[in-house]
């Protein structure tokens, strides 16, 4: 299982998209997944932007998206949602999901997300011997 976006950069008022794919679980191929994702408050759900490959998911107003479903015939899901950067001040974002399936191991798995940073840019030198 990965959740892509390890670290990424934004700032405010721009959108980032999350995606989360679960394969390769240790669970029976028709063990029901549910996939949990509480949006942090320095970011805030684009609603009706949550999609899956397959299954069913909750698209709620409130902060916390959900998806069920079990992996057969599919060998992976992919789970994706969009968010804006509600943070005015420099900070790292970790936004985790929580991927569960009744009687086995429970996996979490963070982004980070760089919002307000700073760039900069260094002249590039270059020495000629001559």
């Amino acid at each position: 299982m990965e959740k892509a976006a390890s670290t990424r950069m934004a700032t405010h008022g721009q959108v980032a998209t999350y995606s989360i794919t679960i394969q390769d679980l240790a669970a029976p191929p028709s063990a029901i997944v549910h996939l949990s994702d509480e949006v942090p408050w320095d970011l805030s759900y684009v609603s009706h932007t949550l999609t899956a490959t397959t299954a069913t998911f909750t698209d709620t107003a409130s902060s916390v998206l959900l998806w069920s479903g079990v992996l057969s015939p599919a060998a992976s899901v992919t789970v994706t949602c969009v968010v804006t950067v509600t943070e005015t001040d420099f900070r790292v974002v970790s936004n985790t999901a929580l991927i569960e399936v009744p009687g086995y191991q429970t996996f979490t798995r963070t982004a980070t997300l760089l919002v307000n940073g700073r760039s900069i840019y260094l002249p590039l030198v270059l020495r000629t011997d001559g």
